[in-house]
């Protein structure tokens, strides 16, 4: 069960640099305090993806079996900054941020995954900063 719910090193893998990116490192909070961390990557345009990954043991920049303390779920490491490089050129600011209990964001109240009941705050956190940025209003 511990594999599903329990918080597992979920390392944020490289930089957007490593890809020739601008970004800005962003930090806000959700409703319930969890402190997320992430970044704005090619700040400035009109059009704004945001960027939230997927389930256990994975953060903004992708997912790794490397480090892990129990059974990795794959055996392949998956990245999220070429697709962002890819979105960047077709001229889209991309907001990536950690959900809580994952990559540099703290924790929610719970310090386990909830597979969305608290997550959902991430998600509704992340779309009210970046409409509170004069730039993406």
């Amino acid at each position: 069960a511990d594999l599903m719910v329990a918080r597992d090193p979920s390392p944020v893998l490289g930089s957007p640099s490593d890809f020739d990116l601008s970004y800005e490192d962003v930090e806000f909070e959700s409703v319930d305090w969890a402190k997320l961390s992430g970044w704005l990557i090619n700040p400035g345009q009109s059009k704004v993806i945001i960027q939230t990954h997927f389930g256990v043991q994975c953060s903004r920049s992708g997912w790794t079996p490397k480090g892990r303390w129990f059974a990795p779920l794959w055996d392949e490491e998956s990245k999220f900054l070429p697709h962002c490089k890819h979105l960047a050129q077709e001229g889209y600011t991309i907001l990536a941020y950690d959900m809580r209990n994952h990559g540099k964001s703290g924790p929610g109240p719970r310090p386990l995954v909830t597979w969305g009941k608290e997550e959902r705050n991430d998600v509704i956190a992340a779309v009210t900063y970046i409409t509170s940025r004069r730039e993406y209003c």
